[in-house]
């Protein structure tokens, strides 16, 4: 009768106790140990360039960041450069500043109400921003992305652990039901 509480208990105990170093081993270890480095020291440099492709594929496009650019934002951005430069300008010289370069603008910057494509494609290359992207990925420091992952992904590591622990306590009480 003491099989059927014991065996299932330390098999739960064993589970729970397995994955819970597995997750430590992969993620959290300062240095190596025994010959384990976890697995964002050790992949970095390869989930850095994945996720540099990945954002800029998705993200950082012309299509997508020309959406952001319209030319509202854009005149309104001149009009407050002109009249916060810090230099004297009577108004009317101000306003006339401002429809000229309003419409210079938007006829050569803008179509339809967004920035052409190729002038962000000429701004930037997708070369470029994936290198930004990467140099910016690399310079993160590493407890902080370990904070940011163990609190995004904290249910679900959670779940993992005790997973292994029930896992554990049914194989004990499989064992506890063979014959010995």
């Amino acid at each position: 009768m003491l099989r059927f509480v014991v065996y299932p208990l330390l098999g739960g105990l064993v589970g729970l106790c397995a994955n819970f170093l597995m997750l430590i081993f992969l993620f959290y270890p300062k240095k190596k140990i025994f010959g384990i480095q976890g697995v964002i020291e050790k992949k970095r440099e390869a989930v850095a360039k994945d996720l540099s492709v990945a954002l800029c594929d998705y993200f950082l496009e012309a299509k997508s960041l020309s959406q952001l650019i319209t030319k509202e934002k854009i005149h309104s951005l001149l009009k407050d450069v002109l009249l916060n430069s810090g230099k004297k300008v009577p108004l009317f010289v101000n306003s006339v500043l401002s429809g000229i370069m309003e419409r210079a603008v938007a006829n050569i910057f803008f179509e339809d109400g967004i920035i052409k494509q190729e002038i962000l494609q000429k701004l930037m290359t997708s070369e470029e921003a994936q290198n930004f992207v990467y140099q910016r990925i690399m310079a993160f420091d590493m407890d902080e992305l370990k904070k940011i992952a163990a609190k995004s992904v904290g249910k679900e590591v959670a779940f993992l652990i005790f997973s292994g622990g029930i896992l554990g306590v049914i194989i004990g009480l499989i064992e506890a039901f063979l014959p010995l």
